[in-house]
C-alpha cells in the first residue's frame, strides 16, 4: 500500500517541475477544444485525492486558504486563480503524500499492533489508490496536453 504513496509523490514531482515556469496567464489559459485549464486540473488532483486519502476521516483532512469546491468534479474554471492560490496549491499538491504518510505514522504509534499497510488500509482500499493514480495519470496527461497549446 506505501507503494502507491511513493508513487503519487512521484507523479505529483515530475507535474510540479514540468510546469515550474509556467506564468500565472499560462496556467490559466483554456485552449480552444480544452473545458479546463492547467491549474484548474492540478486544483482537481488535490481535492480528488484529498476526497480518497481523508474520506472516512474528513477531521484530519488539510485546511487551505482557497475554495475547495470550485475543483471538484464536475467544475470547471470560472475565473483565473490568483498567484497566492497557484502558489498554495501547488505547495499542497507536494504535500499530500507526505502529510498522509505523517498521520500513518501517528496512527502507527497509537496501534503498534498494527502493521503499516493494515493502517492504511484501514482507512482507504487498495482499489481506490490503484484509482488514484489512474485519476493523477489521466489530468496530468490533460495538462501535458494543454502545455502543447501555449
Amino acid at each position: 500500500m506505501l507503494h502507491y504513496l511513493t508513487q503519487l509523490e512521484e507523479l505529483r514531482a515530475i507535474l510540479l517541475s514540468d510546469t515550474a515556469q509556467l506564468t500565472i496567464q499560462q496556467v490559466n489559459h483554456i485552449p480552444l477544444g480544452f473545458n479546463n485549464n492547467i491549474i484548474w486540473n492540478m486544483g482537481h488532483l488535490l481535492v480528488i485525492s484529498e476526497d480518497i486519502l481523508y474520506g472516512s476521516i474528513e477531521a484530519n483532512r488539510p485546511l487551505h486558504e482557497f475554495e475547495i469546491m470550485g475543483f471538484k468534479r464536475g467544475t470547471k474554471p470560472g475565473r483565473d486563480i490568483d498567484s497566492k492560490t497557484i502558489t498554495s496549491i501547488r505547495e499542497s499538491l507536494a504535500a499530500t503524500a507526505p502529510s498522509f504518510r505523517k498521520l500513518m505514522d501517528h496512527a502507527s504509534l497509537a496501534h503498534p499492533e498494527l502493521q503499516y499497510d493494515d493502517l492504511i488500509r484501514s482507512i482507504v482500499s487498495k482499489v481506490s489508490l490503484g484509482f488514484l493514480i489512474f485519476h493523477e495519470k489521466m489530468h496530468i496527461s490533460a495538462i501535458n496536453n494543454i502545455m502543447l497549446h501555449l
